[in-house]
């Protein structure tokens, strides 16, 4: 869960590298612009180096906490990994049970309300 208090980022103010963590050709670049219609910043787009079971890796360091829980309320089944990064950019790393993103219209995001990532699990510390 996200420290006491965290508040959704706005979207445009989320910076996500967006990865390939499976075998699917394209799956990045589908999801980044996908992300990019919902009002993500897209920062880059990849494959990532190690594979990821399960939906998705998101992993950020601590001043992207607020973007990576609001980042993972478009995600089912997400975890979150916090690593030693300093900056707020997060990485969604998309694993090999990824099917998309949750439909808009399920998204209970209200920027002034604390974050409550009830479909995330957060990791403890991991090297980078």
């Amino acid at each position: 869960m996200p420290p006491e208090g965290t508040l959704p980022v706005a979207y445009g103010e989320v910076q996500v590298r967006v990865l390939n963590a499976t075998d699917r050709r394209g799956l990045a670049g589908q999801t980044a612009d996908a992300l990019t219609a919902r009002g993500f910043a897209v920062a880059a787009v990849g494959n990532a180096t190690s594979s990821v079971v399960g939906p998705a890796r998101i992993s950020f360091g601590a001043p992207g906490v607020g973007a990576a829980y609001t980042l993972a309320a478009h995600l089912e089944g997400a975890r979150l990994t916090l690593d030693e990064r300093t900056d707020a950019t997060v990485d969604l790393a998309l694993g090999s049970e990824f099917v998309g993103l949750l439909d808009p219209g399920l998204i209970p995001l209200d920027p002034n309300a604390p974050s409550r990532a009830a479909r995330a699990a957060c990791l403890s510390t991991r090297p980078r």
